[in-house]
């Protein structure tokens, strides 16, 4: 059965007896990498499809959202670092400070690589007088992992954003509706000159 995988085109599934679209699909899409994507040396590889949905568009979105979700991520190591690790805290506050423009946080994958590339430092305690050792192998495995949780959080996104939206079109119309009874009806305008 073919099974539509929004990020990675159409997929086939071995069990040809299953009939619906997109049943039989779990998180790895079939036959497909993970989460439908072919991996090659350059990265995820978005299959083109002839449905005529834009897959360039939705691996756009996954980018960007992966990107948010890592200065995300960053951003709640930082927190977690700065109550337990003081010098691992400003130690990856001067990394992401000393970031190139467009290398920081919110370059997602890329920021993450070059952590991960960093070898591990020392840092003196001045004021107690010793040494702490900082491992950036490991605040980056942290990264991704609350990445990964932070992701995990966003399966209920398509919920959150169909009530926003419904919302908003309650609020326009009841706007539309109460700034209605305030003008006067253009009907009535004309009849009554």
């Amino acid at each position: 059965a073919r099974c539509r995988s929004f990020y990675g085109g159409d997929r086939y599934a071995e069990d040809e007896d299953d009939e619906g679209e997109g049943e039989g699909c779990g998180s790895e899409m079939c036959d497909g990498g993970p989460n439908g994507f072919d991996y090659n040396d350059d990265g995820p590889e978005v299959l083109e499809s002839d449905d005529g949905f834009d897959y360039a568009f939705a691996a756009g979105t996954r980018d960007a959202v992966v990107r948010v979700l890592t200065a995300r991520a960053t951003q709640l190591v930082l927190l977690q670092e700065a109550e337990l690790n003081a010098h691992a805290c400003q130690w990856l506050h001067a990394f992401c400070a000393d970031r190139p423009e467009g290398e920081g946080p919110t370059s997602g994958d890329k920021f993450v690589r070059a952590l991960m590339g960093m070898s591990d430092d020392v840092v003196m305690d001045l004021l107690h007088g010793g040494q702490h050792e900082i491992r950036p192998t490991e605040l980056a495995e942290r990264i991704m992992t609350t990445r990964k949780h932070l992701a995990s959080q966003l399966c209920g996104m398509e919920v959150y954003v169909d009530g926003a939206n419904t919302e908003l079109k309650r609020n326009y119309i009841t706007d539309t509706f109460e700034g209605g009874r305030d003008q006067p009806d253009a009907r009535r305008q004309r009849g009554g000159q």
